[in-house]
């Protein structure tokens, strides 16, 4: 009986032997035949992952982003090891130990999954963090063995040539985690707005579980499926010994609570900005550069400043917005027939979401004459808007023409209706209606001595429309042109004092129609001076003006300042007839508050690779000394566009508009401003245009497709008091001091032979009189002139 157990035994052993001989020998096959071609996994060595361009404001906070992949690469050393040992407890809980293929977790998974196919459910994978690293940066995501058997041969290679702090942080840098977030340092902003070192065990618990199906641990459409999970890897890491039962237990008790899709002030502020420093980039440096390369681009950008000119223009923009009746619902859902609740009827839809302050409702009830009743979706709960509160929203006709003024909230509401609301400051529970007004424009501020743009608002809402009316919108610039034809003037040997008639002026052309350009209130003044004639906005003045001083030499001076490269030499243009940009008329007026030098707008100071190297730096004295290169000219570089002494005249003649003129109402701030209002032909484009000693700012108001917005809409009254508010604000942290007379420095220097080279063109001398013999001239024809040949067109108003 033993001779028999001993001989089956031999038997078994010998089968076993062959058995093991056969799998060798087929494990070497094919080891062999998986090996043929496999992809050179050392070139993870020299491996740079895509990494986010960021953009940070002049304080360093952060205002934009520009990635395909939301990926911040972060070393093994900077990722704290609670991180570090939630994915490790939740994947691989035998990293440090295995070669690269676990064993034990292969015949683990071979059990669970025995039972699971006979359950119907999906298969348990067994793979490593070096594993899945092979599979993410060399192979493919197909479900097959043979992908299985080269993932592993690549694994147990690449865990000779490489540490495994290497292979870690190659995966927790390059796992996709949900929401276009690479890795984990993205990951961590993207759900919860903070850095890895501030991540909490339920929030580092949490990231480790997305790996496995991140779209299915959704933290707010999922948030039930996700927090189980997330307990799932918190009692992970207790049974792993990383965290203590204590903590374990608190963690699994804090609701799973995201900043996911919660768009952050400090990015959306700034977004039409920031679009400018992307077009900018990727026109140097073309679109993978800007995405993947991991700049850190230092702009020029005040947040505060920035706050204080989106605050103001979307202020003005809706109150201009509501006397032009309302439009009507987002959209109607009949949730009642559809047999769905009112929460669930809105679920999907929201503002802007640069719009934080505006939420999403829809009407459930418009029984009630003196108000309709709402639910609001941020707020989660039931709200009223009051009668009181819509006496604004008239119905817009087919000819846009406006009905008549709501009499009952079911004149403006129905039952199901999608509206934009915001919280009532005068009632608990109450809510205003809001509407994207039709009208738009843009605001802009800078600094005058660098160029270095502090402020671009570029429309209402960069989510409703990204087209920055700052930078890309071609506009008349009305009487805002002015100063540059008096410019022109103070050139060819006017003072602010030289009389000029104020008169009728009639202008023919042959063939053509007479041309009787006339002032905004159709009234004449007579012999003023100069300087009057810009505080008041004077048309006929400034038509006689370009006229003498040559139309020809008006365009160069336009020319010079950069307002437009080649302007219609016709006397219409010197009312602000041709067409520029809000940035290129910022621009310039900064050259009359600087002094008279041409600057550029600057939109960052310096930008940085991955690695923190300077390839891109602004040169001075744009940018202040901390980010110049250090082999910077020290020379000031930049031309004179006018005589310091005649620029001075400029901008006391520019104060005037504040302290006596269109501009007035600037006046109450009590600080020292200069600038100048514009208003073009049927109000179609409404402008100021303005400086302090130190900042230089504008803005214009009107539709993107030009029709005229009514005769009650000037310059002086709906841009002006656009500039008050932003003001109000700015001058806390820009202080306006009283202008300089130029220095004797300037004077030389702009005289001197070594600088003559910089100096713009001058004008011919003027066709008529001056001075007393002006006056005579003008007393002899001041009801009545007439041009031959003169080209003209369309021109602008005050």
């Amino acid at each position: 009986m033993t001779g028999a157990i001993i001989k089956f035994l031999n038997r078994c052993l010998g089968i076993f032997g062959i058995l093991i001989l056969v799998g060798a020998v087929f494990g070497f096959l094919l080891y062999g035949y998986f090996s043929k071609d496999l992809p050179d996994y050392q070139q993870l060595s020299e491996y740079k992952p895509p990494v986010i361009s960021r953009v940070y404001a002049s304080d360093g906070s952060l205002i934009g982003e520009f990635a395909n992949e939301r990926r911040l690469f972060t070393k093994i050393e900077d990722i704290p090891p609670l991180v570090r040992n939630a994915f490790i407890a939740a994947e691989d809980k035998n990293f440090y130990q295995h070669p690269g293929v676990d064993l034990e977790g292969v015949l683990r998974a071979m059990v669970t999954n025995v039972a699971r196919a006979g359950e119907g459910r999906r298969l348990q994978g067994a793979s490593t963090i070096t594993q899945q690293v092979m599979k993410n940066f060399l192979l493919s995501n197909e479900r097959k063995l043979a992908r299985k058997v080269k993932e592993a041969i690549l694994a147990l290679r690449f865990e000779k040539a490489f540490t495994k702090d290497r292979i870690l942080e190659l995966y927790l840098n390059e796992i996709f985690l949900g929401a276009r977030s690479y890795g984990v340092t993205a990951a961590a902003v993207t759900y919860f707005g903070k850095p890895l070192k501030d991540l909490t065990p339920a929030e580092a618990a949490y990231l480790a579980a997305l790996p496995k199906a991140p779209n299915n641990y959704h933290p707010i459409r999922n948030v039930e499926q996700a927090t189980a999970r997330r307990n799932y890897v918190i009692q992970r890491l207790a049974e792993d010994g990383y965290i203590t039962q204590e903590q374990a237990a608190n963690a699994i008790a804090q609701k799973l609570v995201s900043v996911l899709n919660k768009e952050r002030p400090s990015t959306s502020e700034a977004s039409f900005f920031t679009e400018e420093i992307r077009r900018d980039l990727i026109k140097r440096y073309g679109e993978t550069p800007v995405y993947n390369a991991g700049f850190t681009i230092r702009s020029t950008l005040d947040p505060r400043l920035q706050k204080a000119a989106r605050t103001a223009l979307q202020k003005a923009l809706s109150q201009l917005d509501l006397r032009r009746g309302y439009r009507g619902a987002v959209k109607n859902i009949p949730y009642a027939e559809q047999k769905i609740s009112p929460k669930e009827a809105i679920k999907n839809m929201s503002p802007p979401p640069d719009l934080h302050h505006w939420d999403v409702a829809i009407v459930t009830d418009v029984s009630a004459r003196g108000q309709a009743n709402v639910f609001v979706k941020k707020a989660g709960q039931y709200a009223k808007i009051m009668l009181g509160d819509v006496w604004w929203a008239r119905p817009v006709r087919k000819d846009g023409s406006l009905g008549p003024v709501p009499s009952k909230v079911s004149d403006i509401f129905s039952k199901g209706d999608i509206v934009y609301v915001t919280p009532s400051e005068k009632m608990a529970g109450a809510y205003y209606l809001r509407q994207i007004p039709k009208i738009n424009g843009a605001f802009m501020a800078m600094d005058p001595h660098t160029g270095r743009v502090l402020a671009q608002q570029g429309g209402f809402s960069f989510d409703s429309s990204q087209f920055n009316r700052a930078t890309q919108a071609i506009r008349q610039p009305g009487s805002s042109f002015k100063p540059f034809v008096y410019a022109t003037a103070l050139k060819a040997g006017y003072t602010p004092e030289t009389l000029v008639n104020d008169g009728p002026l009639y202008i023919r052309v042959p063939g053509q129609p007479e041309w009787r350009p006339k002032n905004y209130d159709e009234k004449f003044l007579g012999n003023v001076p100069l300087k009057t004639g810009l505080a008041k906005s004077r048309n006929l003045m400034t038509v006689r003006v370009a006229r003498d001083s040559g139309i020809e030499n008006v365009a160069k001076t336009v020319k010079d300042y950069g307002v437009m490269a080649n302007m219609q030499p016709v006397l219409a243009m010197s009312l602000g007839a041709g067409e520029t940009t809000l940035e290129k008329m910022v621009t310039a007026y900064g050259m009359f508050a600087n002094g008279g030098k041409e600057i550029a707008p600057v939109y960052y100071d310096r930008v940085q690779d991955r690695d923190g190297k300077t390839v891109l730096a602004a040169q001075p004295p744009l940018i202040p000394a901390a980010f110049q290169p250090q082999d910077a000219p020290k020379e000031d570089p930049r031309q004179y566009v006018l005589d310091p002494l005649k620029n001075y005249q400029m901008v006391s003649m520019l104060q005037g508009v504040v302290q006596n003129g269109t501009g007035k109402r600037l006046s109450a701030l009590g600080e020292p401003i200069a600038g100048k209002t514009g208003t073009t032909n049927q109000s179609k484009d409404v402008w100021f245009l303005g400086f302090t000693s130190n900042l230089v700012f504008g803005v214009y108001i009107g539709y993107d497709d030009p029709i005229p917005m009514g005769k009650t809409v000037t310059g002086g009254g709906t841009a002006v008091p656009i500039v008050y508010d932003f003001l109000a604000e700015a001058l806390k942290y820009y202080k306006a001091e009283p202008f300089t007379r130029p220095t004797y420095a300037s004077v030389h220097e702009y005289g001197s032979s070594a600088a003559s080279s910089r100096r713009p063109s001058q004008p011919a001398p003027v066709k008529n009189y001056k001075t007393d013999r002006e006056a005579d001239y003008y007393k002899k024809d001041n009801v009545k002139e007439v041009e031959e040949n003169i080209n003209t067109g369309t021109g602008g108003l005050y």
